[in-house]
């Protein structure tokens, strides 16, 4: 009985197929030719399916762009038509100038249904509901508004170093203590917390999950009726694992929250404060606006919790490789800001080496070298190529950033490349500025992240030196340079020296006080 359902199943499901690829070859009008962007010859009915790659799929997709000399380029699997775009002009021209009608997301069997993370912003379809998130979280985090949030992104920058100096061999975990404190003011246990561990694994669902055309149950979704035992169905063991983190990285630590302020407990973190500004708003519903606050802070709190370790364990990884730019970041703090002071805010300006040198961690590799992916609501023809409705529209954002024509010898990490004359110099595309994403789709949080990121590393920068840890022989150990595969690129766990830079800065960590 289960066998001829399941067989049942995927005779309807390559039914389906088939219409859809017929109907995907029959022109939407007559006077519109079918000139598809270029991209690698597949085989019948299956498309490029076995060409798309899992693993450093920017570094395919450049090389793919330099063999048909387009920077839009064409992939196909059953049922799915993907767009991949390698230029800043590209992403430009489609995500802001056409944002009206590239502005949704592309629907994941795997992602949405089965692991259930259709809640987050980075996951929602457009429409009303996305509008009410990004509203929600743009009166709380504009530029403006972010700046209220200085004093205490300081004391938790401050936490940051106090806790690396205890132990500087833990310093990712460090990063995600900062981060559920800034967003839900909840202290971590100093080892082994279950709300990273839940975190860790609910954002490790969303990075792979999102990754267009990875998982074959996308590509065929009838698959997703297969019980978890059959051959081939182990998604299904993955999906329940995963579904049980993404709920429980929403919910436990936003009920924590409620919890103590209805105990009259007096705290401050980003989503006491969007409670409060809800609650001063009698006109709407509050039961529906907790629920969009819930899902807003959560999707912050898991975008924060891997791009701000991503960029802040890459940031450790580079000043390890490149001394040299660490070197003239701290000559620089020290002439500036003094070797008795950490710097501040009001600094942002008068530091533009350190500046550069964030932007350079952002540029060489970014946090999603893949973006999230778009999906196209109309018909549309760019540069002659049509691109039909429903298509999957991907930003490689590693191929923008390591463009020869803007970044020259892109390889290198090379904050300078964004100075002149020892100034910032505004000719030079800003990664900070792409990064985010783009159109309707720009990350709200992004003032707020950068804020942050800027201070966590010019106070790292000021008080330690990172370098290369030595094994049990003296000898240094060379970190490779790999990284974990999914949306979201971590690098590969290395060892590293953290250490203070003099006596004098150990009694600046000391003296500061952090956020009790």
């Amino acid at each position: 009985m289960i066998i001829g359902l399941i067989i049942g199943a995927v005779i309807v499901g390559i039914a389906r197929i088939l219409f859809r690829h017929i109907h995907d070859r029959v022109p939407p009008s007559p006077t519109i030719a079918r000139l598809h962007p270029p991209g690698p010859k597949g085989l019948p009915w299956l498309g490029n399916i076995f060409q798309i790659p899992y693993d450093s799929a920017w570094e395919v997709y450049r090389e793919w762009g330099k063999q048909f000399e387009s920077d839009i380029i064409r992939v196909r699997a059953p049922g799915m038509n993907i767009v991949i775009l390698n230029s800043v002009a590209a992403i430009t021209d489609l995500f802001e100038k056409k944002s009206a009608i590239y502005s949704d997301r592309p629907y994941s069997t795997l992602l949405h249904e089965l692991v259930g993370f259709g809640w987050a912003l980075a996951a929602s379809g457009y429409g009303e509901r996305l509008r009410d998130l990004r509203k929600v979280l743009h009166q709380e985090f504009n530029a403006d508004a972010v700046k209220r949030y200085r004093v205490i992104e300081t004391q938790f920058c401050y936490q940051l170093l106090n806790d690396i100096f205890h132990e500087p061999d833990r310093f990712s975990y460090h990063i995600r203590r900062m981060i559920m404190k800034a967003i839900y003011d909840i202290d971590l246990k100093a080892h082994d917390d279950p709300y990273v561990s839940i975190a860790e694994e609910a954002v490790e669902a969303m990075s792979t999950a999102a990754s267009a055309g990875v998982f074959l149950v996308d590509i065929l979704p009838f698959l997703k009726m297969l019980p978890e035992w059959f051959p081939g169905a182990g998604f299904q063991r993955e999906a329940k694992r995963w579904k049980y983190a993404a709920a429980q990285m929403l919910n436990r630590p936003w009920e924590n929250v409620k919890s103590r302020m209805a105990h009259g407990e007096v705290f401050e973190c980003a989503t006491t404060r969007l409670l409060e500004r809800a609650d001063e708003d009698t006109s709407k519903d509050p039961d529906c606006t907790h629920a969009i606050i819930a899902e807003g802070v959560g999707s912050m709190y898991g975008g924060a919790i891997d791009t701000g370790t991503s960029v802040l364990t890459s940031f450790i990884l580079a000043m390890m490789l490149h001394p040299e730019a660490q070197q003239k970041a701290q000559a620089e703090l020290d002439e500036v800001v003094g070797k008795n002071e950490l710097p501040t805010y009001s600094d942002v300006e008068k530091l533009p080496y350190v500046g550069a040198l964030v932007a350079e961690c952002f540029r060489s590799l970014p946090v999603t070298p893949i973006a999230v992916p778009h999906r196209v609501m109309e018909d549309d023809i760019y540069k002659g190529y049509f691109i039909p409705k429903g298509s999957t529209v991907i930003s490689n954002l590693y191929a923008i950033l390591h463009d020869e024509k803007v970044y020259p010898n892109p390889e290198k990490f090379d904050p300078e490349r964004y100075l002149k004359d020892g100034k910032w110099n505004p000719a030079v595309q800003d990664a900070t500025s792409i990064v985010f994403g783009l159109g309707r789709r720009i990350c709200p949080g992004r003032f707020m992240a950068k804020d942050v990121l800027w201070m966590s590393i010019a106070l790292i920068l000021s008080v330690f030196r990172i370098s290369k840890a030595m094994d049990d022989d003296g000898n240094e150990i060379t970190p490779e340079q790999s990284f974990l595969p999914g949306l979201i690129v971590l690098p590969a766990p290395f060892k590293a020296s953290i250490k203070v830079r003099s006596d004098a800065h150990a009694d600046l960590i000391k003296g500061i006080r952090p956020q009790e």
